[in-house]
């Protein structure tokens, strides 16, 4: 068509490996999910620009590429552990944040939390806020016995809830205290559900979703809780 020219051209690469996934526009920027390898000793480095990227995590990090109007990557975010971790797909959440699934190659630590299983490749979902540049919520497997457990795909259903697709392969892994005894290659979906005010009751569930209140009490027994009826 010759109605579309090329408008411009960036590349980013390192003597590690450097491989894109998913690609989504959001508030006048691209965004683009990769895995690679950006650390001290192989830099990320951007070209024509020159610009490096040196903040890598581990081994090789879950990677979001940010890419501005004008085509010129001015940004990028690392999401990981010390080990080899890969990225499967994302998705928008709202705004601010973004839903990103992929593996990571052990355990993983959110808010003095620790998650997973060390040195096995859990199934990894995390909700990325991109104004405070920070992961503010991670689900991890408890690792697969044969190492290749990892969230491929991911889709948002409504404001709240969106739903992970991935594999456990082969055999058993633990998620949530729920084993689950797999097979050759076993395929696992998984439907999260934001719980706004963090007092145990997903939002649809809560009659006061913007306040604790693990007791839902309602003594008008009107559509909101107590606590929102003040």
């Amino acid at each position: 068509d010759q109605n579309r020219n090329w408008a411009s051209l960036n590349t980013i690469g390192s003597s590690g490996s450097f491989r894109p996934k998913d690609i989504i526009f959001h508030q006048n920027n691209v965004l683009l999910l990769a895995e690679g390898v950006a650390s001290v000793s192989s830099p990320a480095i951007v070209s024509p620009s020159g610009t490096s990227y040196s903040e890598g995590l581990g081994l090789r990090d879950i990677v979001i590429l940010k890419v501005n109007n004008l085509g010129i990557i001015n940004s990028l975010i690392t999401i990981g552990t010390n080990e080899t971790d890969g990225a499967g797909e994302f998705d928008i959440l709202s705004d601010s944040e973004l839903v990103v699934t992929g593996f990571i190659g052990t355990n993983y630590s959110l808010n003095n939390i620790d998650m997973g299983t060390e040195d096995r490749n859990n199934f990894f979902t995390s909700i990325y806020n991109l104004t405070t540049d920070e992961v503010v919520f991670a689900f991890v497997s408890d690792g697969s016995e044969q190492t290749n457990a990892r969230a491929n795909a991911v889709t948002k259903v409504s404001e709240n809830v969106f739903v992970v697709a991935g594999r456990l392969n082969p055999f058993h892994t633990t998620i949530l205290n729920y084993s689950f005894p797999g097979s050759i290659k076993t395929g696992i979906s998984v439907l999260f559900e934001i719980d706004s005010d963090s007092d145990g009751l997903v939002d649809s569930l809560d009659n006061c979703d913007s306040i604790y209140n693990p007791l839902q009490t309602n003594f008008d027994e009107d559509e909101f809780g107590d606590l929102c009826d003040e």
